[in-house]
């Protein structure tokens, strides 16, 4: 097995799912609404609670993160590949970004 299929089956396997997901998109939301530029993010990205996750973690580098294929755990997969791949790969993004300290 690929080390890039074994990162993406342990982030699948330690997902916590939808209704978690859903509670932290919700709980950014707030913070994206505050926010003078939220366009800047929802305009970019397809899916608001991604835009307000990634707004809340990666600030106005959103979308060089989203776009980058440097991220060692994803092996030259940028996450915007996840995203837009099948389901069980964007769960495997979603669960990276759930394990990840948010910016407060």
């Amino acid at each position: 097995m690929e080390k890039k299929d074994h990162t993406i089956t342990y982030l699948l396997s330690t997902y916590p799912g939808e209704e978690a997901w859903r509670k932290l998109a919700a709980e950014c939301a707030v913070d994206l609404n505050r926010r003078v530029d939220k366009e800047f993010f929802s305009s970019y990205f397809d899916d608001i609670e991604l835009a307000a996750v990634l707004a809340r973690h990666f600030d106005r580098h959103a979308i060089d993160w989203f776009n980058s294929t440097e991220i060692p755990a994803l092996y030259g997969f940028s996450p915007r590949d996840l995203w837009i791949g099948s389901h069980d790969a964007r769960n495997a993004l979603r669960s990276m970004l759930m394990r990840m300290p948010g910016r407060q």
